[in-house]
C-alpha cells in the first residue's frame, strides 16, 4: 500500500475528516487530499504530526506492507467465519445422521 492510501485508511478508521487533520497540521485541506492521492508527500515534520495525530508509528503510514490496524480488523472477522463454519457443519451433520437413520428403518 502507498503512503497516501495508508494516511487515507487510518484517518477514516479514526473517523477524522481532512478539515481537522489539516486544521490540527497547519495545512490546507487540498494539501492532505493530494497526499492521500498521492500527488504529493508529506514533510518528514507532517509525518511526525501524522504519526502523533493518529496516534500510530511512522513505519505504520510509511510501509507499503499492510498496516497493523487492518491485519486487526481481518482477525476479528475470521473468528465469526469460523463459528459459521462450525455451525454450518453441525446441521450438515444432523442432516445427514437423519437421513442415515431414516434410511435404516
Amino acid at each position: 500500500m502507498s503512503l497516501g492510501s495508508n494516511i487515507a485508511d487510518k484517518r477514516r478508521a479514526l473517523k477524522l475528516s481532512q478539515e481537522y487533520v489539516a486544521e490540527q497540521l497547519g495545512v490546507s485541506r487540498q494539501a492532505v487530499s493530494k497526499w492521500e492521492t498521492c500527488q504529493s508527500e508529506p514533510s518528514m515534520k507532517h509525518l511526525i504530526k501524522l504519526a502523533e495525530l493518529f496516534d500510530s508509528d511512522i513505519k505504520e503510514l510509511v510501509s507499503p506492507e499492510q498496516p497493523s490496524w487492518k491485519k486487526d480488523q481481518e482477525n476479528r472477522i475470521k473468528p465469526n467465519q469460523k463459528d459459521i463454519r462450525m455451525q454450518l457443519s453441525a446441521v450438515f451433520g444432523r442432516i445427514l445422521m437423519l437421513i442415515s437413520f431414516l434410511g435404516y428403518t
